[in-house]
């Protein structure tokens, strides 16, 4: 009997690749709540855009009480003034809960104007301090959820970041 370990290296990567390709398209299979719960036990690092994730429980009790806080500075483009990050927000925004797109967000901003200069003190335009991106949790049943949060900046630069959340 002939071996022919050439044909077996040919096989042996097409499998390879095969399970590869089906390993990429399974990726969709896992359901928001399997991912809610991978990431509550393994929460992503948070990005240098989220100042903090504010949960439920650690706010004061009112109608929108899940607050994700965001640094403007971190949105900002040479070009911009005053609240032109705060109104791209309010425009560019999207925000999904267990796969569905959560259109009642209130966005709160600091009520600072700042300047931002360059390394040799060029004028190059101005932002707010931090925007509270909330919504409300009783609209939620008891249990793990899924949040994806997309933002983009006056430039068009994507930020995201998604995280799990508890109503007890």
């Amino acid at each position: 009997m002939k071996v022919y370990s050439g044909n077996w290296m040919i096989l042996t990567a097409f499998f390879r690749n095969i399970a590869l390709i089906l390993l990429v398209i399974c990726a969709g299979c896992v359901s928001t709540s399997q991912e809610a719960e991978m990431l509550w036990n393994h929460p992503l690092p948070t990005p240098e855009f989220i100042v903090r994730i504010h949960e439920p429980e650690a706010m004061r009790s009112g109608a929108y009480d899940l607050c994700v806080e965001v640094a403007e500075h971190y949105l900002f483009e040479p070009g911009n003034e005053g609240d032109d990050i705060y109104r791209n927000l309010q425009e560019t925004i999207r925000l999904t809960v267990d796969g569905e797109a959560i259109e009642d967000i209130r966005i709160l901003s600091d009520l600072l104007l700042l300047g931002q200069y360059d390394e040799t003190g060029a004028y190059l335009g101005s932002h707010g301090g931090d925007d509270y991106i909330c919504i409300q949790s009783s609209r939620f049943a008891a249990g793990l959820h899924l949040v994806i949060l997309e933002l983009e900046s006056t430039a068009g630069k994507k930020f995201t970041h998604r995280w799990a959340f508890q109503i007890p």
